[in-house]
């Protein structure tokens, strides 16, 4: 019995060691896995900003191009209406 022990104790301590052995190895690549997936997720974010960034930046442009088409049909129709004001007061008795 006690020889069973000792060969049980024999086989299972290297395999013990190899076990140990074997987990830190899968912690320490599991951590440069996590790392690696962090990068490109932040890749990826950092990407779709500047994608979002441009796209607001050229609907910017579009919305001040429009703005300043219609500003400057308001300012003449607000020049025609104070001219012709400005003839109806001058014509008036």
């Amino acid at each position: 019995m006690a020889a069973a022990h000792d060969l049980a104790r024999t086989l299972t301590g290297p395999a013990r060691e190899q076990a140990v052995g074997l987990v830190e190895r899968a912690r320490a690549a599991a951590a440069g896995e996590r790392a690696s997936a962090a990068a490109e997720v932040l890749r990826t974010v950092e990407d779709e900003a500047r994608a979002m960034r441009a796209a607001a930046e050229d609907e910017a442009g579009r919305i001040r191009q429009a703005a300043s088409t219609r500003l400057d049909g308001l300012v003449d129709r607000a020049m025609g209406f104070v001219a012709g004001f400005l003839d109806e007061t001058r014509a008036a008795p």
